[in-house]
């Protein structure tokens, strides 16, 4: 991962807000002040974009038709790739199962 971040530079990265909000709460349930702290620091670091109004219509289309193929990912999950979607932005995942369901949606696993 540290190897994508030095090629693409912290300017081409960024958090989508809902992975932010999970973000926060993993670093309030760990009650570990080292974690809340790297997770302060990586969102003082890269951008956060709000989710605009298209990221309403992206994820309802997109869950309609994940509903339709019997092919449901996760409720945060759908809103972090609609709003990849919208952004028309690579989404970087160790989760490429879920997230390969998304057609149209350009995913990077940078753990592997």
């Amino acid at each position: 991962m540290h190897r994508r971040f030095s090629t693409i530079g912290e300017h081409g990265v960024a958090i989508s807000v809902v992975t932010a909000f999970e973000l926060e709460v993993g670093a309030l349930r760990s009650q570990g002040q080292h974690y809340s702290e790297a997770v302060r620091l990586l969102i003082a670091i890269l951008p956060v974009p709000p989710l605009e109004d298209a990221a309403r219509a992206a994820y309802g289309q997109l869950r309609a038709a994940l509903e339709r193929r019997g092919e449901v990912i996760g409720a945060y999950d759908m809103l972090i790739a609609a709003h990849a979607l919208t952004l028309d932005a690579t989404l970087a995942t160790n989760d490429e199962k879920e997230f390969n369901r998304v057609k149209g949606l350009k995913v990077e696993n940078w753990v592997s």
